[in-house]
């Protein structure tokens, strides 16, 4: 089977997840870091989920799974140690022509979801296509070792850049000449550092002098401050 990789906005998003164990708690708590609007099924939960709950940071629906539950959700998670029940919802999520995972059973899934890496807005996503989560985890732990320091100030330092090069309307060529310059330079280890002085005589070498930098650098100090 081959999948299309993609990220989701799930942002106030209505998601529905059967199923109140541990599985489901670690999906519970990865849908809401999405700011997705959770809702449980399930007869049993775990304390967590049940504080959740009594928070109303997730909504409980009850103990009973009915398919008119489903009815306006954006995906659906299917999370219960009940085979026949996993493939009852993957079959009403398939007429109802809504996204589907059923935890560890690719074969009823609509979509398999990643080991993921997150650092701030970066987010890298390891996928063997659900034959072996356990590769991918492996594969996440490794490659976690060796991505470099300072890449969540990076990130957003380049956002704070972004806008004001491309108003300079210089090209698309010329734009992408200067980002991997920027990227590919001792940036991240100034910022890693929170080297104020040296961040920003490395900008004054790479900018273009006609960038505006009105509240860059002001921007920058407060960027090293919160990171």
């Amino acid at each position: 089977m081959s999948y299309y990789p993609i990220f989701l906005n799930l942002q106030n998003e209505r998601v529905v997840v059967v199923g109140g164990g541990k599985v489901a708690e670690r999906k519970v708590i990865s849908l809401l870091k999405a700011k997705a609007k959770v809702e449980l099924v399930s007869r049993d939960i775990t304390p967590l989920l049940r504080d959740l709950a009594q928070s109303s940071l997730i909504e409980y629906l009850g103990p009973e799974f009915r398919e008119e539950l489903l009815d306006g959700a954006k995906i659906v998670v299917a999370a219960t140690d009940d085979e026949g029940l996993n493939r009852r919802i993957f079959e009403v999520c398939r007429e109802k022509g809504i996204w589907i995972n059923v935890v560890d059973n690719p074969s009823l899934c609509s979509f398999v979801v990643p080991s993921v890496i997150q650092r701030g807005s970066l987010i890298l996503a390891i996928s063997t296509g659900g034959k072996s989560p356990a590769l991918s985890k492996f594969l996440r732990e490794t490659v976690e070792k060796i991505l470099p320091m300072g890449l969540e100030p990076l990130l957003e330092l380049m956002g704070l850049l972004r806008e004001r090069v491309i108003g300079l309307n210089m090209g698309p060529e010329k734009n992408n000449e200067l980002f991997n310059k920027i990227v590919r330079s001792e940036l991240g280890d100034l910022l890693e550092k929170k080297d104020l002085d040296g961040t920003i005589r490395l900008l004054g070498n790479l900018l273009p002098k006609e960038l505006d930098t009105t509240g860059l650098y002001e921007e920058i100090k407060t960027l090293l401050e919160r990171n």
